[in-house]
């Protein structure tokens, strides 16, 4: 696995525990719920798995994307870091992260005060916008950005060190190669 698949990993790797999270949780309090007030399974099932379920993978998508941008990209982890900047680059990915929720926070925003003609086949198409939905929305889209920054940035600044550790293993692993590089000229003769 080359080096450029592990901030894909980690991005992938952190929206997928947080999504197993959600589900688990979710099964949880159904259960819970179940049990307390003797509603049974089905009544609460929706509460969990319902249309929000696909927008939370949404934003978990959305934070993952944030990390792998981040460590990709603007602040690449390598193999001889030390720790503390390897903590600083996980805070930096939760950072963008963040930044790519909110803007998914803001998308849904517009598209929720977006209103279009019930019959755009018989009624000419008009879109109008809902002003105070649209300001619901932009407050929900500042109020998204606190649970990626508190509850959701351990996960990254993890898996921000667990690329340091595979990338520092495999630099382990491979002694020869980085203490003794062959020249241009000795790779094109022995290949």
């Amino acid at each position: 696995m080359s080096d450029s698949r592990l901030p894909l990993l980690a991005g992938g790797g952190v929206a997928l525990l947080l999504f197993l999270e959600l589900i688990v949780g979710s099964l949880l309090n159904i259960l819970q719920d179940a049990t307390i007030d003797n509603d049974g399974i089905t009544g609460n099932l929706f509460d969990g798995f319902g249309p929000s379920l696909f927008y939370n993978l949404l934003t978990f998508v959305a934070f993952g994307i944030g990390i792998w941008i981040s460590l990709r990209f603007v602040e690449p982890v390598r193999a001889n870091d030390r720790w503390l900047r390897v903590i600083r680059r996980g805070l930096i990915a939760t950072l963008l992260g963040t930044a790519c929720v909110f803007v998914l926070a803001i998308l849904q925003a517009l598209l929720g005060a977006l209103h279009v003609t019930a019959y755009p086949l018989v009624e000419p198409l008009n879109p109008t916008v809902n002003g105070d939905a649209l300001m619901t929305g932009l407050q929900n889209a500042v109020g998204s950005i606190v649970s990626p920054l508190i509850w959701w940035a351990p996960f990254a600044v993890l898996a921000t060190l667990l690329v340091r550790i595979r990338l520092s293993t495999r630099s382990l692993d491979e002694p020869e190669a980085a203490t003794h590089p062959a020249s241009d000229a000795e790779t094109l003769v022995s290949h």
